[in-house]
């Protein structure tokens, strides 16, 4: 397969740029957390090679820096793949989101000037675009600029270092792309009473509004994905392949040249670069 027929590399291409060798973790980085790349899809590592012009060496760098960020998830004997969550494991980041998120609200509600609250009024604007037009891919990416517009004049570094990681870890399994037209539109509701009340610099309504945008969201992502199964991940990209009991027994005969070639297979998954 040419990588401009693999669905992968076509939706990588929207926001990363083919043959450039240092956008590779960054490229890779963008296309999953604006939820281009649904969860448990392959990373076809030849392809990605190829499309950033590099050889396998770094993409397989880039891949195990995913890993540690929990943007990928890695299978010996299979690869890569856009990391996978549970409904309990959304809910436990939501929690974790949360709680930094109203400590560095009610810092930054009383540090945000009259331009802070000019960038809060516009990310209203563009999810009131994004409902507006049924936008989902819109939506997920103007509520976290929402969120951090909201957040970023509490100069907390850390803090909002923490929030990011918490934020990109449940934004890979996009669980925006589940919800109902009604569920969004309750947590755009909430959004506007968020954000009068940021600019009210009233600190005890603003908790108040985050907490119940809490609740809103957990109940919508709870409704969405009943059973508490995987997060967004259809069946046919994170199905595993059988492995062979005698592969076990082979690899532990593997010297030299046959040894290393093995442990670039069970690191990079199956080569799939001319699978039809």
């Amino acid at each position: 397969m040419e990588s401009r027929d693999d669905p992968f590399i076509s939706r990588l291409a929207r926001r990363a740029i083919r043959g450039e060798p240092r956008d590779v973790t960054r490229g890779l980085r963008i296309s999953i957390l604006a939820g281009d790349q649904p969860p448990g899809t392959r990373i076809p590592i030849d392809l990605v090679a190829e499309f950033f012009d590099v050889s396998r060496i770094p993409v397989r760098e880039a891949l195990k820096s995913l890993v540690a960020e929990g943007l990928l998830d890695h299978r010996p004997y299979v690869g890569y793949g856009v990391a996978t969550l549970t409904v309990a494991d959304l809910r436990e980041l939501y929690d974790v989101r949360h709680a930094l998120e109203v400590a560095a609200a009610l810092v930054a509600v009383q540090r945000a000037t009259a331009d802070d609250h000019v960038l809060v009024r516009k990310a209203c604007r563009d999810l009131d675009k994004a409902i507006t037009s049924r936008d989902k891919a819109a939506y997920h990416v103007m509520s976290r600029r929402f969120h951090v517009a909201l957040l970023a004049p509490s100069g907390m570094k850390r803090l909002l270092g923490m929030y990011e990681s918490a934020w990109n870890l449940a934004a890979a399994s996009r669980p925006i792309s589940s919800l109902s037209s009604d569920e969004l539109s309750t947590l755009h509701a909430d959004h506007g009473r968020i954000a009068a009340a940021y600019i009210a610099k009233d600190g005890t309504a603003l908790a108040a509004e985050l907490r119940q945008h809490h609740v809103d969201l957990r109940a919508a992502v709870t409704s969405s994905f009943e059973g508490g199964g995987l997060v967004g991940s259809p069946q046919a990209t994170t199905a595993a392949p059988a492995r062979s009991p005698d592969r076990d027994l082979s690899q532990r005969a593997l010297e030299g040249r046959d040894r290393n070639q093995t442990n670039r297979r069970r690191e990079d998954g199956p080569d799939t670069s001319t699978r039809e």
